[in-house]
């Protein structure tokens, strides 16, 4: 299947419709996927029956003309962000990771201090995610981001339908336990360096 014009959640809407099975897996094009990655997603869809949508977990990988290196670092610091100011939506209010009603969104400090391996998330990274197809097959990408040459939040707004249909949408926080996958550090791809992100932001 190629892409003919379009921006990335064009790609994504099709990737979705023209998808088959119980489950659908989103991966970078400068991410390197763990020999197991798909095996941990199936077995946590399989232990877990009322969830939607998963993200799991990220290290870094060094690239350079000749190989890459896969690391143990994080690639993402975690940053807990309350306030007041920053409350979830009614339908999150059980979330460690939310939409607030203001269009933010907020991270529990209590869940990091607790180092929880599991939490409640819809903030989710969309270089490392699975959903059940069922749920969001219909979800229209393509019509809510027409126009749109980048799609901020695309996996975000698909974890929030999948809550919305009375599923949960989680984050696996530990590598023990996590499908895991190596996002490269300062290589040009797709949506980095030279690539269309730096096309339309300059």
């Amino acid at each position: 299947m190629l892409q003919n014009g379009g921006g990335p959640t064009d790609a994504y809407s099709m990737g979705i419709n023209d998808a088959s099975g119980d489950i659908l897996l989103f991966l970078d094009d400068d991410a390197i996927a763990h020999t197991e990655w798909i095996l941990w997603f199936v077995k946590l869809f399989e232990e877990y029956k009322d969830v939607g949508g998963i993200t799991g977990f990220t290290k870094k990988a060094a690239a350079n003309s000749s190989n890459i290196v896969l690391k143990d670092d994080q690639f993402y610091d975690e940053k807990c962000a309350e306030s007041p100011h920053i409350k979830p939506l009614k339908i999150l209010e059980n979330y460690e990771e939310y939409f607030a009603a203001g269009g933010l969104s907020g991270i529990s400090c209590e869940c990091l201090r607790q180092d929880k391996g599991i939490i409640k998330s819809t903030l989710f990274g969309g270089l490392n995610i699975g959903f059940r197809l069922n749920l969001i097959k219909e979800y229209r990408l393509k019509i809510m981001y027409k126009g749109s040459r980048i799609g901020f939040w695309w996996e975000n707004f698909i974890a929030l339908n999948v809550v919305l249909r009375g599923y949960d949408a989680i984050r696996v926080r530990h590598p023990s336990i996590a499908p895991i996958v190596y996002h490269t550090v300062n290589v040009s791809s797709l949506t980095r360096g030279k690539g269309l992100q730096a096309r339309i932001l300059g």
